[in-house]
């Protein structure tokens, strides 16, 4: 297994140059920005064996002030990602938050990202900060790790947020 690079990333086509701004490339990764942050409502959610009576919680989406920034209070969101990404059949991904978040009270979690994955998704922003936290729309929150199997997988995902639907 080895983690990929810019060039690697790009020569594979995981994201398109042209929708990525140059300075969201890391060493070793990706920074990924907001589009839109969402707040749970108070509808729990129900997960499951073999996703027949998964039922996501309701979201309401958050409207930033006139600077385009959220202001947030301690608690869980759902931070909607502005990249497009496009796994292959052999690369997995993996995402972890900005130090530069941690450093603010807040930090961000998601799922592994499976091989033959494409879509933007989301992830859970997680404000521990007892004052909050404020996050400019189009912010670096996290960083997207891209790594490369061993093998191809068995199957490519085709679940139910293929193609980035459902995430929200």
């Amino acid at each position: 297994m080895a983690v990929l690079n810019k060039k690697q990333i790009l020569k594979m086509g995981i994201v398109d140059k042209e929708e990525i701004d140059d300075i969201q490339f890391t060493p070793n990764g990706l920074d990924v920005t907001v589009k839109n942050i969402y707040k749970f409502s108070n509808q729990p959610g129900l997960i499951d064996f073999d996703n027949t009576k998964r039922n996501l919680p309701e979201t309401v989406k958050l409207n930033p002030d006139e600077k385009e920034e959220y202001n947030l209070t301690p608690g869980v969101y759902l931070a909607e990602l502005r990249e497009y990404i496009k796994l292959p059949k052999n690369i997995i991904a993996n995402i972890y938050p900005r130090s530069t978040l941690c450093r603010c009270g807040a930090t961000t979690q998601s799922g592994a990202w499976d091989a033959g994955y494409f879509g933007s998704g989301a992830i859970q922003l997680i404000v521990n900060n007892p004052a909050g936290i404020i996050v400019a729309k189009k912010a670096r929150i996290a960083q997207m790790i891209f790594i490369e199997m061993t093998d191809e997988a068995h199957e490519e995902y085709n679940g139910a947020y293929q193609g980035g639907k459902n995430r929200i």
